[in-house]
């Protein structure tokens, strides 16, 4: 299953510029590792707004939990998630819908 993970900072008071180094580098590490892995195709920065969001692959909902739990700086981040279609495959499930509706209506 493939999810957009939008990510934001809810607070980074405290602590040091070398706490900071330490956890940042961290977080790159573990960001490449899951690319590496193909667990995500892709994470980005969303300019300089304290955002990011990525594309996560997981085979359930707990081994995305697991990823997401698993980032250094996860204490601190907002995530909110939402599962993606394929957009040829969502369109075969809407066409299908509406074909449906429309036999139903004709009788």
């Amino acid at each position: 299953m493939k999810y957009l993970v939008e990510v934001n900072v809810r607070d980074v008071s405290g602590g040091s510029a070398e706490d900071f180094v330490g956890v940042a580098t961290a977080a790159k590490e573990y960001l490449q590792g899951l690319i590496d892995a193909g667990q995500l195709d892709c994470s980005y920065f969303v300019g300089y707004s304290g955002r990011g969001v990525a594309i996560g692959n997981a085979d359930s909902h707990e081994e995305l939990m697991a990823n997401l739990q698993g980032y250094p700086t996860a204490p601190f981040l907002k995530f909110e998630v939402y599962p993606l279609v394929d957009f040829a495959a969502g369109w075969d499930i809407i066409i299908k819908d509406f074909q449906n509706r429309a036999a139903a209506m004709s009788g």
